[in-house]
């Protein structure tokens, strides 16, 4: 499963499907109002991806942005584990 987070606390929802549909995201984005992901994750800037296995285990963290390519490859590692 693939989730987006906005950690702007400071955005609306309306900003965020705003964002979504601009960039064509296929996948759902949240808005984390209270801080609990940055918190939780220790979110070191944005963007940021981090891949976890079914077990809740962080396999990879990449700050910056990704390719679509570099997704695939992770996510494919990711589901081989």
């Amino acid at each position: 499963m693939v989730l987006g987070v906005n950690l702007t606390d400071e955005d609306e929802m309306s900003d965020i499907e705003a964002f979504v549909k601009e960039f064509d995201m296929p996948y759902p984005v949240l808005l984390d109002t209270e801080g609990f992901v940055d918190e939780l994750y220790g979110i070191p800037g944005i963007p940021m991806s981090i891949f976890i296995d079914r077990e809740g285990k962080i396999t990879q963290v990449q700050i910056g942005v990704l390719t679509g390519e570099q997704i695939e490859k992770s996510l494919d590692e990711l589901l081989k584990s």
